[in-house]
């Protein structure tokens, strides 16, 4: 809807208008990512008083990549692309999830470009490099081995593979506490917030009841 900047007043209507009109044609349910959410509160405030719902909330997180040389060491199993392997193991990791349809979507276009990394088929983990950058992606662990350390010597030894990075993000569901407060143990530091929200509609589809990644 726009680049990263505050929206002005005279601009939501029609930039909401425009979400609606593109969600009618195919079909869909109107949807929005608002990212950074500090950014647009009045964008927010709108879509709240029209009632679209809000959905995922997220939060963004940034840490160091220099910690990784002092973690504990672990052999990680490294492929360019979501292999059957790795499927298995983000399946066993991540029970729920449609890996199938993650898989001809968007791990497929990751194919390549990121790093698919799994402890047996105990932990799983993407990472992707760009620009002195790498976003962990997909990172999880077998139910039945977490809070045994597994994260972290996933997280770790995947890290130090990439000693040129001056920076590593992910992002976690708000609500996952868990979460939140074990990557603040790596140092992982809140750099930002977004969410998604729907709006009305009728006759079509409601939407992927989680997000993706």
């Amino acid at each position: 809807m726009t680049p990263c900047r505050a929206l002005a007043a005279d601009e939501i209507e029609p930039a909401i208008e425009r979400v609606r009109a593109f969600a009618a044609e195919h079909r869909i349910r109107p949807g929005i990512q608002i990212s950074p959410l500090e950014l647009h509160t009045p964008l927010l405030s709108a879509l709240d008083r029209r009632g679209w719902e809000r959905q995922w909330p997220t939060v963004v997180l940034t840490g160091p990549t220099d910690y990784a040389a002092g973690g504990p060491e672990a052999t990680l199993t490294i492929a360019d692309h979501a292999d059957p392997a790795w499927l298995r193991a983000w399946a066993r990791c991540e029970p729920g999830r449609d890996v199938e349809a993650h898989a001809t979507t968007v791990l497929r276009a990751l194919g390549g470009r990121g790093c698919f990394a799994r402890l047996a088929e105990e932990a799983v983990a993407i990472a992707v490099p760009w620009q002195g950058l790498v976003g962990m992606f997909c990172v999880a662990v077998d139910p039945a081995r977490r809070r045994t350390g597994l994260a972290t010597q996933l997280i770790t030894a995947l890290m130090a593979r990439y000693p040129e990075a001056e920076l590593a993000y992910l992002q976690v569901e708000e609500r996952n506490a868990a979460a939140r407060s074990f990557y603040g143990g790596l140092g992982f530091s809140v750099a930002y917030r977004y969410c998604h929200l729907v709006g009305p509609g009728e006759g079509v589809g409601s939407g992927a009841s989680r997000p993706p990644l």
